[in-house]
Order: structure tokens, then C-alpha cells, then sequence
């Protein structure tokens, strides 16, 4: 009985934030995924790789 209840009352926050903060709190979790050193370390690997790589990350910057 108390479960359903705590369940609906942790997600009503998210419903009242507007999407803005949403998108916000998903950037500043996701920018230490970027990490340029990781990418040059791909770069001297493989040069295809890295060209995939950057089309994946620009893609879901650009398209969501």
C-alpha cells in the first residue's frame, strides 16, 4: 500500500519541472562523456573510428 503511494510522489517532481531544466540537468550529467582525450586516443587508433565517433556525438547533439 505504501509503495505505489512513495512511487507516485517521486515521480510528480519531474512532471511539474519544465523541460528546460530537464534538459539542462541531462547536459551537465552527460558533459564528462565527452572527453576530448578520448576521442584523440580513438583518432590515433583508427582514423574511420574517430570519424564514426564524431558523427555519433554530433548526431545526438544535433537530433536527440
Amino acid at each position: 500500500m505504501i509503495l505505489p503511494l512513495l512511487l507516485a510522489l517521486q515521480a510528480a517532481p519531474a512532471d511539474t519541472l519544465p523541460q528546460v531544466t530537464l534538459a539542462a540537468i541531462v547536459v551537465f550529467t552527460t558533459l564528462p562523456l565527452l572527453n576530448p582525450v578520448d576521442f584523440r586516443s580513438i583518432l590515433r587508433v583508427r582514423r574511420m573510428e574517430f570519424a564514426w565517433a564524431v558523427a555519433a556525438c554530433l548526431g545526438v547533439m544535433l537530433l536527440g
